[in-house]
């Protein structure tokens, strides 16, 4: 079949006469040019033989600041400008980098709200002016009931801390778009939707004139139009200087068809006539090989890759494409070609925090802000990636070169425009917040491929593939929560009034992709798509809806093949395993873990801490269990060292009360978000609500042994410990991490308490000294872990040491207790049996470094059921 743009190209060279020297051709993207100058060069008769001038390509966002004095801000730059606006009209206490997320959101509302054409006056109304709607001409009778209904839930009556708060962020939401739209505008920049809106309204106003040495501009290619292109369309049809070419198939923009990819380009076509005649946009129905291929892995799917292209790589391997729905499969398929692949051409990204290059800022990382100048540290961390940049191996094959160079070079950039901001003094923060916004922005970027678009197997995402036909498709992942992308209003503009003020809503984003997929394949000879329909990771092993359409509404042969493979059982391993030599060397320094995995397996002990085997984390949109307690810690941690020790530690009754009531919620849910960010997490309404009340719990403890003086949070700990290991003493350092340190008033008496927080579990109690010693499912591991830690403090204070265990998850129970229970008595005094403890630890760590006893895999089957090394031992 004609590819779309082959028929574009001959209908403007019979147009113009094969003069296209005065033509613009306007495309959504950049890619499609270079294939349309193909097509241009290669005539489709012998009488088309003659030269041709060239026309002019861009892309409508090159179009639209081409006719702009303005120049589009560097989002970080506007986000920073957003901040500081923010901070000035709320005198909140947020750091940039809490805020951060928030500003990408508004940035993009105010985005949408400019591309759209929305009155951001009345779009955002202040609540106290609703009252006054009846007597607002302007609005229309729909958007004034939505508003009405809208804002009759966020009452001042009765409102919650959150409703409260986010009236707070409304009623600045007009001055903050003001606000930043004129700051930039006094430095001859913008955003990119107020820069569009203020072209379209000049045009229109006739302040600003188009070039002399254009007369016509063909706009090929687009699909859903936003209002300033709307706006444009017609003043350029009206001045009749427009030409446009809808890629479009009769099986979904057919008047009796509900299908959403006909959506927008029913309403197009009838405002903006196209050139080509509809005879040759009937072409989805017609005769194609369709496979759907069901895999019980992503991995899975981009090993079905090489036989696929086996049979269907033709000569001309540009009218092949790969197409990735899920960009995490990148690297599989790219080691999956095979060897009759000779050129690729990948458009791609590459997330940039999946390199050496993001691993290296995370190493950078300021521990408790001992630096002050975010300049030294900019300069610092360019210093780094540039030595690292140079130290990539000659040896390395050209992708994987390639790659780690470019991942520099983007981090490198990155710092670049950080200290562009810390020279314009917009950058008034700590180095540890700049160092993790630099991270923040780093999960946000993509590594970009560049490459010959015209040769080669063409390996893409679905955006990339606008505007192109392929003969052999061949797309991956392609699952509900991939294709379409899994709908979500991130935004704080409430969905009703973004419908009702023609914005951007889930709804046009389905639509979109759902036009994509369709185009996408009306053309195409061959076509494979593989979903995985496994139910761990992101999805439920649903193939796209689109696929599911096709199924059962087209009518077109299609195949079902399901992935498998022959089971491999492999022999198992060795259950005893000889000490290596130099265990000694290996194992300098213990924890409190590794203490209590070598009591649960020896085995796991070995894997983990000699052989330092580690299990790949499977990507899941749920919390991992030790993430959860992860996100806890960090947000007590950041509570009571930044709120509640300002009187140097010293906690009272009137510092926690605040906090416990209704008004505290939205400061301890701050610092549970700050956890997430900190810790790199995707924020969950859920689990922040969760931890919140676990906080809530603390501080309800907290209230009852109040006033006491909190001593260090997180604090790192180490103590020597000397055994006899082949006739000579061998001294290992005991290291462990302290959850928080505190000094509290029990029954009278002064005490220094080690006190470790546990978000799953219940209570234990050891009934002597061999039990925390002795291996068995039932060992106490929370009460040895915990007195191993007070060990560490024994001789460093003058107190007696009160070990406990703050259980979040009961603690809300009046009664309970953190103490521990040694021998049915409360652990009140540990020095009272540290030097028994210390005389077993000897002997326990003795025997993990004597060469004559191996590591041996544990008798007790329940713990093999959660061991991340069970396939290697398969006991």
């Amino acid at each position: 079949m004609t590819p779309f743009l082959k028929l574009v190209a001959d209908d403007l060279r019979l147009k113009m006469n094969n003069d296209l020297s005065r033509v613009a051709i306007i495309f959504p993207n950049k890619r499609a040019s270079l294939f349309m100058n193909e097509y241009l060069t290669t005539p489709s008769t012998n009488k088309d033989t003659a030269p041709i001038w060239s026309p002019i390509y861009m892309t409508i966002s090159d179009f639209f600041r081409s006719l702009s004095s303005f120049r589009v801000a560097d989002p970080i730059e506007t986000i920073c400008r957003l901040y500081q606006h923010y901070v000035a009209l709320t005198h909140s206490q947020e750091t940039l980098d809490f805020f951060y997320g928030w500003g990408e959101r508004l940035l993009a509302d105010f985005d949408d709200v400019d591309k759209n054409m929305a009155d951001a006056q009345r779009l955002f109304r202040n609540l106290r002016e609703i009252k006054e709607l009846d007597s607002i001409e302007t609005l229309n009778e729909s958007q004034e009931k939505v508003l009405q209904d809208f804002f009759q839930d966020f009452s001042l009556k009765e409102n919650s801390r959150i409703r409260t708060k986010f009236l707070e962020l409304w009623n600045v939401m007009h001055p903050l778009y003001t606000a930043l739209n004129e700051s930039l505008a006094a430095d001859k920049l913008a955003y990119e939707g107020a820069l569009y809106r203020q072209v379209t309204t000049g045009l229109t106003e006739n302040s600003i004139s188009l070039p002399n040495h254009i007369t016509h501009y063909a706009f090929v290619g687009f699909n859903v139009l936003n209002k300033v292109e709307e706006t444009l369309f017609a003043h350029l049809q009206q001045q009749g200087k427009a030409l446009f070419y809808w890629d479009y198939d009769v099986y979904y923009t057919d008047s009796e068809n509900e299908l959403e990819a006909g959506t927008f380009l029913k309403r197009n076509m009838e405002r903006f006539p196209g050139e080509l005649p509809t005879e040759v946009f009937n072409n989805f129905l017609a005769r194609k090989d369709i496979e759907f291929v069901a895999a019980p892995t992503e991995n899975a799917g981009a090993r079905a890759v090489a036989p696929w292209l086996q049979k269907h790589l033709t000569a001309d391997a540009k009218r092949t494409a790969i197409v990735l729905c899920n960009e995490k499969i990148l690297l599989p398929v790219l080691h999956s070609l095979p060897p009759i692949v000779k050129e690729t051409n990948v458009t791609k990204g590459f997330p940039l925090h999946h390199t050496a290059a993001f691993t290296l800022i995370n190493s950078l990382l300021p521990e408790k802000d001992t630096e002050t100048d975010i300049k030294k540290w900019l300069e610092k961390a360019q210093k780094a990636v540039k030595e690292a940049a140079m130290t990539i191996p000659d040896s390395e094959n050209s992708f994987n070169g390639t790659l780690m160079a470019e991942a520099y070079f983007q981090t490198f950039t990155i710092l670049n425009r950080f200290t562009r901001l810390a020279d314009s003094g917009l950058l008034n923060i700590t180095v540890t917040t700049l160092s993790r916004l630099v991270r923040q922005v780093m999960r946000q970027t993509a590594i970009p491929f560049h490459g010959e678009p015209v040769v080669g197997l063409q390996i893409m995402g679905m955006l990339e593939t606008r505007v192109l036909d392929f003969e052999n498709i061949l797309m991956l992942s392609v699952n509900e929560g991939y294709l379409p992308e899994k709908n979500t209003e991130n935004s704080f503009i409430p969905y009703k009034l973004r419908c009702e003020f023609g914005l951007t809503t889930s709804l046009h984003k389905t639509a979109v992709y759902a036009y994509y997929f369709y185009r996408l394949l009306q053309r195409a000879s061959h076509v494979r798509l593989i979903y995985n329909n496994s139910t761990d990771n992101r999805g439920t092993g649903e193939m796209s809806r689109f696929m599911t359409q096709i199924l059962i509404e087209s009518g077109l042969p299609i195949r079902s093949v399901v992935l498998s493979a022959k089971p491999y059982i492999a022999p198992a391993t060795s259950t005893v395993i000889e000490k290596p030599a130099d265990l000694s060397q290996k194992i300098t320094a213990i924890s409190p873990s590794a203490i209590n995995t070598y009591l649960r397996c020896p085995l796991q002990f070995y894997y983990r801490y000699v052989a330092k085997l580690r299990r790949e984390q499977p990507a899941t949109a749920a919390l991992a269990p030790n993430t959860f307690g992860t996100i806890f810690h960090k947000a007590a941690e950041l509570l009571y060292k930044e709120k509640l020790t300002s009187r140097n530690g010293l906690i009272t009754a009137d510092m926690l009360t605040p906090l416990l009531e209704k008004d505290g919620n939205v400061t301890l849910l701050e610092y549970v978000r700050r956890a997430f960010a900190e810790e790199g997490e995707t924020p969950d309404v859920v689990v922040e609500e969760v931890v919140k009340s676990y906080l809530k719990n603390l501080l309800r403890h907290d209230m009852h042994i109040t006033p006491f003086e909190v001593k260090a949070t997180e604090m790192p700990t180490e103590m020597p410990i000397t055994v006899s290991h082949c006739g000579k003493p061998l001294t290992i350092t005991l290291r462990g991490n302290i959850d928080r340190l505190d000094i509290v008033n029990i029954e009278g008496l002064t005490h220094l308490r080690i006190v470790d927080y546990k978000t799953g579990g219940k209570p234990e109690e050891a009934a002597d000294m061999e039990q925390l010693f002795t291996p068995s499912e039932k060992h106490p591991h929370y009460i040895l872990q915990t007195f191993l830690y007070a060990l560490t403090m024994t001789g460093k204070t003058k107190h007696p040491i009160a070990p406990s265990l703050f259980f979040v998850n009961q603690a809300a129970d009046k009664s309970y207790s953190p103490y521990l229970k040694l021998a049915k008595e409360d652990m009140l005094n540990f020095q009272t049996i540290a030097e028994d403890f210390k005389e077993h630890l000897e002997k326990l760590i003795a025997e993990i470094l004597d060469p004559a006893q191996p590591f041996t895999a544990t008798p007790t089957i329940k713990f093999c059921e959660t061991c991340d090394f069970y396939a290697l031992c398969k006991k």
